[in-house]
């Protein structure tokens, strides 16, 4: 080889390695056997080469490892370290000491990675005893690192012995040989001090080593220097000594920073960014994000692979502060820049990074509601990593596929989503890794879910009984958390396909399981098991047991700060007070919603407020049935003082019940204008809710405020807020809004009826029959069912009998069928009516049929209102029917 191929080989394994470049991979591998023979061939033409040819050998080696070990070839990585051994394990040369012991301690590395502990040890104990002695930097530096990881061997604590009495022994030699070995032992006993949690040892023997090194201008001791004095700021508690902390961390960037050797530079950077945690620490955004962009300028080009590392979290870090910061244009780029700089990169702790950066710009897409961006990236990151060997990569990837499922699912995707959440169970459901654990935890609940969603009970079942059985016994809080929701949901799903046995005993075993959990996410499930299960008794009537439950939940979580559970002991609470109702003990359901109010009065948990509201309306009702309305009147503005600010739409309902259910209370005083104020203030407070409970109400406040008006004799006021009303609610999809809609065109037309303006009033009752002469609700079908026989009334009046008795054979069809008593009242006058009409135009046949028509439907009713009617028709049968007896009967 020429001086000029040379330079050019040297170059070449000096360059980054890009895993994606398998034509730069195979230009190494052919380097290798290129190089041996120039060396076999060098004593024949320059001895001076080989020696400097050997480390080029010995580097390409090194760097065929890393970049097999990147593209997940473990085999050929550990191929690459034994050619490296093998061929210079016994070469005199200090310098090629340094790689052989490199490779071993790589080796070890590898065969622990792949759980070969036996060869792990031995490798290491090889390393030990080959270089313990040496004088090359890097070969100590393995020793170090090995002795360090065998600590808790019987032969690791044997080493840790022999270099303490070494230090012992030789601590103040003269001998530089002696010293350098000295203050490699120093450096090993205080990192496994570290490891051992003995910090008073572990800093005795940091300072002693500083004590005798701290100046020296060797390159070797600067290293040791250096790891020093960064390990004693890393040993620093930011809580406590937050400004000693940093100094220390400046101590070594000002000892170090124009040093060239990438160890030591290594200590720079990691000082450096740990100096830009201590602004983030204060809150000081500018400096931090000034310390990060330094770090980056300075070092970017570094090949040092733990500079390159401290580079990438530095720029993942700047990121998140601009995040942090709300700046999420330059959060993208600088992702997208840490991205581009590392994506081939063959260092690990690197290629963790850009995994992490991938994951956080899909997130920021997110943030930015660019879902197809979000998608692409997902994608992109699973894509690139999907075959890593690195764990904490694969953490990112199991992550990213969780999060392109519910991405799918979002987009309404069903098959991918189901797709892609079962690719993650099964890529990665073994996997030890505690957060791949999670992610694999959350789509095997997320599928369960899906299955619900396209009714698939059979495999909701099969896949919650999957997840509970696979992680029933994990420590992990997170998937605790799952497998409490799997088991609540399974319960539910046994009591949806009608087995409530099995749901009892589902819910059961939630308790039994997780009863003395502290995770608060499961807590909430055991009470949520709790309250199902009280449920549940009450459903099959057994009453005693369901209080049981109720009285069980309350005093388990009675103290709880959770809220979840909160909510859940605040509902049991008030269902106890309505079973004591149920059982006829009115002190008890008294004491118990008294209990219940003053337990979480101040609370500011929506669900919890709820019951609170309740539990008071409740309370005034019970002063109400105790004959108390002064008790009652307190007690309603009570809660409306407390709750009349509420965002909860639950809490609202309740506050507007209590407003109508306090005018009311005026109203049977005697109170009317304290009974209009209030109504007032209760259509003002809530006229533009879209809760369909406080729609509710306020439909019945104008309703009751137009009767004011009515009582009142105020025609013009009443007709305004009945039409106030109609127009406010009529295309309302809630029922009991509707019923108050029909009442108020019922009661409109009335309104008409009595002001002489019949064609007004027709008009009105047309309306109403059209708009609600299909409901099933009962409310509006008697007021449907009025208006249409109010309606036939009004053609009679009008002398109009043909449309009379289309009218009233209209409402017969509608509503003969009806189950409710207030249409069949209607009816009954219907075919009563229908009757009479026949009569009196002479045909008598088919009235008579309607007579016997009216006894067969309603004879058997006991409804004292339609026993008349067929009481009537009964005697029509047998006695000529006289037409005045239908004056008997007029709306």
């Amino acid at each position: 080889m020429t001086p000029n191929e040379l330079q050019q080989a040297h170059e070449l394994i000096e360059s980054e390695i890009n895993i994606r470049d398998d034509a730069g991979l195979l230009q190494h591998i052919e380097l290798v056997p290129h190089l041996v023979q120039h060396i076999q061939l060098a004593p024949h033409l320059n001895p001076q080469e080989e020696p400097a040819v050997q480390p080029l050998i010995a580097k390409t080696l090194l760097k065929l490892a890393r970049w097999f070990d990147a593209k997940g070839e473990p085999e050929q990585e550990i191929a690459q370290y034994q050619a490296l051994i093998a061929r210079f394990e016994h070469s005199p040369d200090d310098v090629m000491q340094g790689f052989v012991a490199q490779a071993m301690f790589r080796l070890a590395i590898a065969y622990y990675e792949r759980g070969r502990e036996e060869e792990e040890h031995a490798q290491y104990q090889i390393l030990i005893e080959r270089f313990e002695k040496s004088p090359d930097r890097d070969a100590q530096a393995m020793v170090t690192k090995a002795v360090c990881n065998m600590a808790g061997s019987d032969y690791g604590q044997q080493k840790i012995t022999e270099r303490r009495d070494f230090i012992e022994r030789f601590e103040h030699s003269t001998d530089k040989a002696v010293q350098m070995l000295v203050a490699h032992a120093m450096f090993t006993m205080a990192f496994c001090c570290y490891i051992q949690d003995q910090e008073e040892q572990e800093m005795a023997y940091y300072h002693s080593l500083l004590r005798h090194h701290q100046d020296s201008a060797d390159v070797t001791l600067q290293r040791l220097v250096a790891k020093t004095l960064f390990n004693l700021a890393n040993r620093l508690e930011f809580q406590q000594f937050p400004d000693k902390k940093v100094t220390q961390y400046q101590a070594v960037v000002e000892r170090f920073q124009d040093s060239t050797d990438p160890v030591i530079q290594s200590c720079v950077t990691s000082a450096l960014l740990n100096f830009s945690f201590w602004y983030d620490f204060q809150g000081m955004p500018e400096p931090e994000i000034a310390q990060y962009q330094t770090l980056i300028q300075r070092f970017s080009g570094s090949a040092d692979a733990e500079v390159q590392g401290d580079v990438a979290k530095a720029m993942l870090h700047l990121a998140i502060t601009y995040k942090d910061h709300g700046l999420p244009e330059r959060e993208t780029e600088q992702l997208r820049t840490l991205i581009g700089r590392f994506q081939d990169s063959a260092v690990r702790d690197v290629q963790v990074l850009v995994a992490q950066a991938m994951y956080n710009l899909a997130l920021s897409y997110d943030a930015q509601e660019l879902l197809a961006r979000e998608t692409e990236q997902l994608r992109t990151l699973i894509g690139r990593f999907q075959d890593s060997m690195v764990e904490a990569v694969q953490v990112e990837v199991a992550k990213a596929m969780y999060r392109l499922a519910c991405t799918y699912d979002a987009q309404g995707l069903t098959e991918q989503d189901t797709e892609q959440q079962r690719t993650l169970i099964e890529r990665f459901q073994y996997f030890p890794n505690e957060e791949i654990q999670i992610s694999v935890a959350n789509a095997m609940y997320n599928l369960a879910c899906t299955y619900d969603a396209q009714e698939l009970p059979v495999q909701e079942i099969e896949q919650l009984r999957t997840l509970i059985e696979r992680f029933e016994d994990s420590w992990i809080g997170e998937i605790q958390i799952l497998v409490a929701r799997a088991m609540y949901s399974l319960a539910l799903t046994y009591d949806a396909q009608g087995l409530p046995e099995q749901g009892k005993e589902q819910l059961r075993t939630l308790i039994g399981h997780f009863q003395d959990s502290t995770v608060e996410g499961v807590q909430v499930r055991v009470a949520k098991a709790m309250y199902s299960l009280a449920l549940t008794y009450d459903a099959q009537g057994l009453l005693e047991q369901k209080t049981e439950q109720q009285l069980t939940l309350i005093e388990r979580f009675r103290d709880s700060t959770v809220e979840g559970v909160q909510i859940e002991v605040a509902k049991a609470m008030y269902s106890l007070a309505c079973t004591y109702d149920a059982w006829g003990l009115p002190e008890r359901k008294t004491e118990q919603l008294r209990t219940l109010i003053v337990r979480f009065q101040d609370s500011t948990v929506g669900g919890v407020q709820v019951e609170v509201a309740q539990a008071m309306y409740n309370l005034a009702y019970t002063y109400d049935a105790h004959g108390l309305p002064e008790q009652k009147k307190e007690q309603l503005r009570n809660l409306i003082e407390r709750f009349e600010d509420s965002e909860y739409e639950g809490v609202q309902v309740q506050v507007a019940k209590a407003m109508l259910s306090l005018a009311l209370t005026y109203d049977a005083q005697g109170l009317p204008e304290q009974e209009t104020e209030q109504l007032h203030t209760l259509i003002a407070r809530f006229q533009d809710s879209s809760v369909e409970g406080v729609q509710v109400e306020i439909a019945k406040a104008m309703l009751n405020l137009a009767c004011t008006y009515d009582a009142q004799e105020l025609s013009e006021q009443e007709k305004k807020q009945l039409r106030s009303l109609i127009a406010r609610f009529q295309d309302s999809e809630f029922g009991g809004v509707q019923v108050q809609v029909a009442k108020a065109m019922y009661n409109l037309a009335c309104t008409y009826r009595a002001q002489k303006l019949p064609e007004q009033q027709k008009e009105q009752l047309r309306t109403l029959v059209e708009r609600f002469v299909d409901s099933e609700l009962e409310g509006v079908q008697v007021q449907a069912a009025q208006a249409m026989f109010s309606l036939a009334n009004s053609y009679d009046a009008q002398g109009l009998p043909e449309q009379e008795t289309e009218q009233l054979c209209s409402l017969i069809a509608r509503f003969q069928d009806s189950e409710f008593e207030g249409v069949q009242v209607q009816v009954a006058a219907a075919m009563h009516n229908l009757a009479l009409t026949y009569d009196d135009q002479g045909k008598t046949e088919l009235g008579t049929v309607q007579y016997r028509s009216l006894i067969a439907r309603f004879q058997d009713l006991q409804v004292e209102e339609i026993q008349e009617y067929v009481d009537h028709a009964k005697s029509k049968v047998s006695v000529p029917a006289k037409s005045w007896l239908k004056k008997l009967f007029r709306w």
